[in-house]
């Protein structure tokens, strides 16, 4: 209704940014919020589904506080995301349908983290789940519009209709269930050529985050093809070892050896070479930060220098900074999709042009995840993570955060972040502005440019408009929501 099919007031174009404004309930039918404490009102007539792989999990049941109450006493005391949640006490279930959240201290981002966003809340796990073995994916089943049926390992993932689903739309003043499609295929592809293959002969009826290099052959090859360009909301940097707000091994102490570390870097010409179209600064914050982003060169101070490709300035940094012959050192970084190869391969070039050696080091994904959480390398570590709303700047500053791979800590700007998280957005914007300032001032990671990216469809999908997701990571909300037409496919030719 608020997308480009109805009032086009927001397209939906990221999972790391929704304005709240748009956020409605699912499992949870209406809430209450207060300084003290959210009441959440659970949708009566909602089932869990019982229906999993392995038989005798669970049964067909009713879902209700309770299971809301469970997923987030396992969830707040998590060693590893605990932090989302410090500012909630406990969870008390009042009745069937309602549940509260005693808070320590109001959080203006409560919906993000205790709703639908970053952490885990946002998709309650039935008991019966844990205590047969989450590692198991047969031990799986939920409330929603799909039901998990079949998952081959590098092959690909089945899901069926729910028959059962509550989710209504009313199209052209006519109500309908949900979903539409009986059926749900996600292949598992892990070869680029093979997917952009599937798309162009109509094995595939949408395909998500194709590389801006496919862009003119796809147009040329399949002209019927909708697509839709957009920032991914995603973005990659390398942290250098910090340590309780300073930073903490050798060379990298000295900003300006950070500093010329940025400056070396073409960006523009990785996104000419290898993106075709970019973003040379998404992060901390994305491009739909509307009043807290800034191109490179608006930033304050020399800020616009950190972006400006100038490698003799940067020689001549290293110079003044005692490294007039540059220095060795070592990158960690978890195996590489192609376009981050790319990518660290021209970085790596740009920096022996200073003269700085860079060893890189590649590890399991599992590896790098573990190395998130304990901080434990020696010189540089490369790692990604969302990138939208300026709140989401608890995730690289808050001290006990995992994805601050750099353990940047610094109390001054910390305590302007809890400032910002009591506020209104209006009164929030010009603050998180200065927040978003103090931490590229700081100049803890060192940013990397970010491709545009494409979704393509083909026309047979129907009721589809290139929304990427509606919450974090709660494709069904779209999912459901399309149908195919197997007349206009074949008419097509496919």
């Amino acid at each position: 209704d608020k997308g480009p099919r109805g009032t086009n007031e927001w397209s939906f174009p990221q999972r790391e940014l929704t304005p709240e404004k748009y956020i409605t309930g699912r499992l949870i039918e209406s809430y209450e919020v207060s300084p003290t404490k959210l009441v959440y009102h659970v949708r009566p007539g909602v089932y869990l589904t019982g229906k999993s792989v392995n038989k005798g999990v669970g049964e067909r049941r009713e879902f209700t506080a309770e299971d809301v109450k469970y997923t987030a006493d396992i969830a707040l005391p998590s060693p590893t995301y605990g932090w989302l949640w410090d500012w909630i006490d406990n969870v008390e279930v009042i009745d069937k349908y309602t549940v509260v959240f005693n808070l320590s201290r109001f959080k203006n981002t409560w919906s993000l983290h205790a709703g639908y966003g970053f952490g885990g809340l946002e998709h309650p796990v039935a008991r019966e789940i844990v205590e047969a073995g989450v590692t198991d994916w047969k031990n799986h089943y939920g409330t929603g519009p799909f039901i998990l049926k079949n998952y081959t390992e590098g092959s690909a993932i089945t899901f069926e209709r729910n028959p059962e689903y509550w989710g209504r739309e009313t199209l052209n003043g006519k109500e309908y269930q949900l979903p539409y499609v009986d059926k749900v295929v996600v292949p598992v592809m892990l070869d680029l050529s093979t997917k952009i293959a599937a798309l162009r002969t109509g094995k595939l009826d949408l395909c998500n985050q194709v590389p801006m290099s496919y862009r003119d052959t796809l147009a040329k090859t399949s002209p019927e093809l909708l697509s839709r360009e957009f920032f991914g909301g995603h973005a990659d940097y390398i942290g250098m070892n910090f340590e309780g707000g300073m930073t903490a091994v050798e060379p990298f102490t000295d900003r300006r050896v950070r500093k010329a570390l940025s400056a070396a870097i073409d960006r523009q010409a990785i996104i000419d070479e290898i993106f075709l179209e970019g973003f040379e600064l998404v992060w901390p914050v994305g491009p739909y930060a509307e009043g807290v982003f800034s191109e490179p060169k608006d930033l304050p101070g020399d800020l616009p220098e950190f972006f400006d490709y100038k490698p003799e300035y940067a020689k001549q940094l290293l110079a003044d900074a005692g490294y007039p012959n540059g220095f060795s050192t070592e990158l960690i970084v978890a195996a590489p999709i192609p376009r981050r190869e790319d990518t660290l391969s021209m970085v790596l070039a740009y920096w022996a042009d200073i003269g700085v050696d860079c060893e890189l080091k590649v590890i399991e994904p599992g590896a790098a995840t573990a190395l998130s959480v304990t901080k434990d390398y020696p010189q540089m570590f490369m790692y990604g993570a969302g990138s939208g709303a300026p709140m989401f700047i608890e995730n690289w500053a808050n001290p006990t955060a995992n994805n601050n791979v750099a353990n940047y800590i610094d109390p001054s700007l910390w305590e302007k972040f809890k400032e910002a998280q009591s506020m209104t957005k209006a009164e929030q914007t010009p603050l998180m502005k200065e927040v978003t300032t103090m931490f590229l001032e700081a100049m803890p990671y060192i940013n990397l440019p970010e491709p545009a990216i494409r979704l393509y469809w083909w026309p047979w999908l129907k009721n589809f408009y290139g929304e990427i997701d509606a919450g974090y990571f709660s494709d069904a909300i779209v999912g459901s929501r399309v149908w195919l037409d197997p007349g206009m496919k074949k008419t097509m030719g496919y």
